[in-house]
């Protein structure tokens, strides 16, 4: 839930608060011209809607098959780390937390050179 509600916060931001800010910014935004890039993007984030829309569609349509299929991946994660085919630690050690050595030969002749 965290994550949807940062996600439409987020959208939000981007679609409504930012551009009204950002139309200041800019002359020709103020007269209400738009960018030639406009049009393309609106078709191209339709085309992402409307397959995203198919997609959410199709899952809510086949709901037990999607359902057996989260439990699939579910329990072949699980399996994955059980069987040590992937390696997982619960609290593995920051870069902070080693111990660094560093040794190095001068030779003082050399260094005054």
């Amino acid at each position: 839930m965290v994550v949807i509600a940062a996600l439409a916060a987020s959208l939000i931001e981007a679609f409504v608060i930012r551009p009204h800010h950002l139309k200041d910014c800019v002359p020709s935004l103020r007269a209400g011209h738009e960018s030639r890039l406009r049009p393309a993007f609106d078709r191209g984030f339709e085309a992402f809607r409307k397959g995203v829309g198919g997609a959410a569609d199709a899952a809510i349509r086949w709901h037990h098959r999607m359902l057996g299929l989260v439990l699939a991946v579910l329990l072949g994660s699980v399996g994955f780390v059980a069987g040590g085919r992937i390696g997982a630690a619960a609290m593995p050690d920051i870069d902070g937390q080693r111990a660094v050595t560093l040794e190095a030969n001068v030779d003082a002749r050399q260094a005054n050179a």
